[in-house]
């Protein structure tokens, strides 16, 4: 989603599960017993009703005292940034309008609903002009739900999207957008799916095993082990400055900043207070020490997207090959010396190279960005060849 309506956890964020519970997950996900819908590469479109006026939310600001200083329609397209290219704006000037006409049509009855800003619609803009990554082929614009907040902007409640919204959408033909409730998808069931699982339970054992950890601890524990162990091969000095260790582990794999750097480094010598400050500057270690597990998340999303039925797409066929060749032009781009990449950009997306070559390389692209469920009290995503392709073809996008 990302936007004002926040930041979807990657499966792997979600810290508290036990690779138990990822066993379970890799069980339910191919038999299909979870409760899927798809994650959608557009723009996401946070809005109100009050005051007979609609009112975007771009970030958190805006949703508080009740949408106070959100943006209202009116001044959509002057909002955006002078960077912001053209079509974005109009995207948004268009659905924003589009709400407008829609809510002024039924206008007691929106009133309810919005409650003058304390209610707000959440939802992603599919736009040709726009695309991303993935081609839809459709100008739509996809409800994902309603969410109630307090004077803060704080979600209080998710609200099902009320079908009468739908209805009246559907009924006015003045509307540029088709607007739809986010699409529920499921799994049909494929050959060798036991062997798929098992495959994948076999993955998840070897990055068990790597760490020795057993189906009781957690992703947290494998992110601090794994960290600590960075750390430990890696900094100078580590026989006297051992107790180091531990609390840089926790501060690195989980962000845990409680304690100040410069208290941990008061005894430091200098070349040890250069070594911790610098990585810690650098924010890479995370991305290393997860790139096994994230790899083996993806899959599984691979696993998932592959046999997945009922996606927006307008035409799966066309729109992988599209994909295909914006991965290939990045992929071009990027192997080309004489376009000078910086070093520290240049590892980034060799990492993400990689990660495409361990999940299967274009066999594994689907015209999504990946699945969104509910799973042990957390809202997670799975992604698949996206991750690595946002990566990719968003770097070449916006360098060339």
């Amino acid at each position: 989603m990302g936007g004002a309506a926040g930041h979807l956890q990657n499966a792997w964020e979600a810290t508290d599960l036990t690779f138990g519970d990822i066993r379970e997950l890799i069980h339910l996900s191919v038999s299909n017993k979870l409760e899927l819908y798809e994650k959608l590469d557009g723009q996401n479109l946070m809005l109100t009703w009050k005051n007979d006026c609609v009112y975007m939310g771009r970030t958190g600001k805006h949703l508080r005292d009740y949408g106070a200083l959100g943006i209202a329609v009116v001044d959509v397209l002057g909002f955006f940034s002078p960077s912001t290219p053209d079509t974005v704006r109009k995207a948004y000037h268009i659905a924003t309008m589009n709400f407008q006409i829609l809510f002024s049509e039924n206008k007691d009855y929106f009133d309810e609903i919005f409650q003058e800003g304390k209610v707000w619609l959440n939802a992603e803009i599919l736009y040709e002009d726009t695309e991303n990554i993935i081609h839809y082929g459709l100008n739509q614009i996809r409800i994902h739900n309603l969410i109630s907040v307090d004077e803060n902007g704080k979600t209080i409640e998710i609200i099902e999207t009320p079908q009468k919204l739908l209805k009246l959408s559907k009924e006015l033909k003045t509307l540029s957008f088709d607007i739809l409730p986010t699409n529920k998808v499921s799994i049909k069931l494929f050959n060798q799916r036991l062997t798929v699982e098992a495959k994948l339970h076999a993955i998840l054992t070897k990055i068990q095993i790597s760490k020795g950890l057993n189906d009781e601890d957690t992703l947290s524990d494998y992110m601090i082990l794994s960290t600590e162990e960075y750390i430990f091969k890696t900094m100078p000095n580590q026989k006297e400055f051992w107790y180091l260790i531990e609390p840089f582990g926790k501060r690195w794999a989980l962000g845990d900043k409680s304690i100040n750097i410069a208290k941990l480094l008061n005894a430091a010598t200098p070349e040890v207070d250069e070594w911790f400050r610098l990585e810690d500057k650098k924010g890479d270690i995370k991305k290393d020490v997860l790139f096994p597990l994230v790899t083996f998340f993806l899959q599984l999303a691979v696993v998932i997207l592959k046999n997945v039925n009922g996606l927006v797409v307008k035409d799966y066929d066309k729109s992988v090959e599209l994909i295909k060749e914006k991965a290939n032009e990045s992929i071009d781009y990027i192997s080309d010396t004489s376009n000078n990449i910086p070093a520290k950009d240049i590892k980034r997306l060799l990492s993400s190279l990689e990660q495409l070559k361990l999940i299967g390389k274009s066999t594994s692209i689907v015209p999504t960005e990946g699945v969104v469920f509910n799973f042990k009290g957390h809202l997670l995503k799975l992604t698949g060849a996206f991750s690595p392709l946002i990566q990719l073809i968003g770097y070449t996008k916006y360098k060339k």
